[in-house]
C-alpha cells in the first residue's frame, strides 16, 4: 500500500488530500496450492489434466480470464471488453515512459509473452492485438463490449 498526501492551508485548518494505491495478494497457506493454483475474488484458476501434465500455465491467460470473469459479473461482456481493450492499446503508442503505462503496454501486449504453445493458448488475443496494429476500428470490432477500457484506464491516469 502506498500513497501521497498534499497538505492544503486554509484560514482556520490544514487538510491533506492524497490518493492511495492499494494491492491485495493471495498466498498459499499449504504447498498443494501452489499445484492447483490459487483462488482470486472467487474465481478458482486452476490448470486443466492436460495442460498440467505437459506443465503449461499462462499468467497472462489467467488474468486475463479473471477480468473478464469481473467484468462479465458487472453486466458487461468480459470477452469482448477485452479483446476490444487489446485492440485499441495496439493503436495507442505507449512512448512516455512511467511505471504505470509500460505495466498497462505490458499487460495488453499478449503477444509479449512467448512461445508457440502459449501462442496457441492467446490466439484470439493475439489476433485482437494484430487487428489493432493495423488500424481496424476495435469498437465496430467488439462492439459487444460498450464501453472502452483503455479510455477509462487513461482518463484515470
Amino acid at each position: 500500500m502506498s500513497g501521497v498526501g498534499i497538505p492544503v492551508d486554509l484560514e482556520a485548518e490544514t487538510i491533506t488530500t492524497g490518493a492511495v494505491l492499494k494491492g491485495q495478494f493471495w498466498l498459499p497457506y499449504n504447498a498443494t496450492q501452489l499445484y492447483y493454483g490459487l483462488t482470486a475474488a472467487g474465481l478458482p484458476i486452476t490448470r486443466s489434466t492436460e495442460k498440467r501434465k505437459r506443465g503449461i500455465f499462462n499468467p497472462r491467460l489467467a488474468a486475463y480470464k479473471a477480468l473478464e470473469y469481473i467484468l462479465d459479473n458487472r453486466g458487461h461482456n468480459g470477452v469482448d471488453c477485452i479483446l476490444r481493450a487489446i485492440c485499441e492499446a495496439a493503436q495507442i503508442p505507449f512512448s512516455q515512459f512511467h511505471p504505470i503505462t509500460e505495466l498497462f503496454h505490458l499487460f495488453f501486449t499478449p503477444s509479449s509473452s512467448d512461445g508457440e504453445i502459449i501462442d496457441k493458448l492467446l490466439d484470439g488475443y493475439l489476433n485482437a492485438e494484430a487487428s489493432g496494429a493495423i488500424g481496424d476500428p476495435c469498437h465496430l470490432q467488439y462492439s459487444r463490449c460498450n464501453f472502452s477500457l483503455i479510455n477509462i484506464l487513461t482518463t484515470i491516469l
